[in-house]
């Protein structure tokens, strides 16, 4: 199913480049988001979550977001940033605890990132039932605690 989304402005997030992740966690909420074809991705509501394997805080939020998943019965798509696509991802997920409620896909040329106007990783884009970003996180969630509620108020559960 394509969804369209809403892209909110890069400005928005400030001057953010990969790598560079702030020093804590800020959540966005888009004002007025352009449009965006993201392609085939689940029906939403769902949530983005931009990850790589060489980024450590986005390896470690992993297991509770996939819980977090399982809590909220939404696709979470656990997008990965790897240069190096599945060939990159597959021998990290090998050697760590399963996550069988992400959804994994793969954005090795950044063209999904880029359309989002995202910079850094991790990354989370909440996409509403209606097809709308309704928020961002911008840093590692918390997603056993408030940022998990946060992002199930964003949704609507």
């Amino acid at each position: 199913m394509r969804v369209t989304v809403f892209l909110l402005a890069a400005l928005l997030a400030g001057p953010v480049w990969a790598g560079e992740a702030p020093s804590a966690a800020q959540w966005i909420i888009p004002p007025e988001p352009a449009v965006v074809t993201l392609g085939d991705l689940p029906k939403p509501p769902l949530v983005l979550h931009f990850w790589a394997t060489w980024c450590a805080p986005c390896g470690e939020e992993l297991p509770a977001l996939d819980a977090l998943a399982a809590r909220l019965a939404i696709p979470v798509v656990a997008v990965s940033e790897d240069r190096g696509g599945a060939d990159d991802v597959q021998p990290y997920l090998d050697h760590h605890p399963p996550l069988p409620h992400l959804e994994m896909r793969f954005d090795a040329k950044r063209k999904l990132a880029r359309a989002l106007g995202l910079g850094a990783v991790p990354v989370s884009v909440v996409i509403g039932a209606d097809g709308r970003e309704t928020a961002r996180l911008i840093g590692t969630g918390e997603w056993e605690g408030a940022d998990g509620q946060r992002l199930a108020g964003a949704i609507g559960r």
